[in-house]
């Protein structure tokens, strides 16, 4: 999509001589139309996808996380230190915190072949939840 476009604005400066004067620079200014001409594209696509499907667009960083292992490079290593805690008191503690940021009661779904952040109905979290707050075997509570 972003090739046809710059292809579409090199035609344009082209054929109206737009920048002439310069060639050299024709086609570093027309890959920068063209990129900010879809970008618009891509923002206005996001945009009819949440008002139709009710989704959300994944930002770059959680998409890198959606690659096969074999193209996706990157490590991820994490270090949390926990105070002892009662498991069901933490839970509904953070089923009551994620109640505030839509992206904690997202699921991940595959339209238009992008991935995109779905909402659940509150019927759909209650029977997914079991599966978000697990307690692990070797974690000690109180």
């Amino acid at each position: 999509m972003f090739y046809a476009i710059y292809k579409a604005v090199m035609f344009v400066f082209e054929e109206y001589g737009i920048l002439s004067k310069w060639d050299g620079v024709v086609p570093y200014v027309a890959a920068v139309v063209a990129w900010f001409v879809y970008d618009i594209y891509v923002q206005i696509f996001a945009f009819f996808v949440n008002i139709m499907h009710n989704c959300k667009a994944l930002e770059p960083g959680d998409t890198l996380f959606m690659l096969d292992d074999e193209v996706n490079v990157s490590n991820i290593m994490a270090n949390g230190f926990l105070e002892k805690f009662e498991f069901e008191e933490m839970r509904s503690y953070l089923d009551k915190r994620t109640s505030y940021i839509d992206d904690c009661r997202c699921k991940l779904v595959k339209r238009y072949g992008q991935w995109w952040y779905e909402k659940m109905d509150q019927k759909e979290w209650d029977k997914k939840k079991d599966a978000v707050f697990v307690l692990g075997s070797g974690v000690h509570t109180l």
